[in-house]
């Protein structure tokens, strides 16, 4: 298990974060899932860029249907901006 630093933990403390971002492709049976964890965790940390660019990047890659359903329904219509996306 990774360990958190004492500047980390001070910043979780204080309230801010940074999104959670893939430093490197998933590969494996499981990578679908860790990207959901990472989007869902952006999103509920107040980084919804970060989450819609995780979830684009599925749709892209993601050949199941009950997948693409979900992913569709996080991200806005393809003609609608991200700035009006949550309202």
């Amino acid at each position: 298990m990774a360990s958190v630093t004492p500047r980390k933990t001070a910043a979780i403390r204080a309230g801010r974060s940074t999104p959670t971002r893939r430093r490197r492709p998933l590969e494996g049976p499981y990578s679908p899932d860790a990207s959901l964890g990472a989007a869902r965790l952006n999103g509920a940390t107040g980084h919804a860029d970060a989450a819609r660019e995780i979830y684009a990047q599925l749709l892209k890659e993601s050949p199941d249907p009950d997948l693409r359903a979900l992913l569709t329904s996080k991200l806005p219509p393809s003609g609608e901006s991200t700035a009006t996306a949550g309202r």
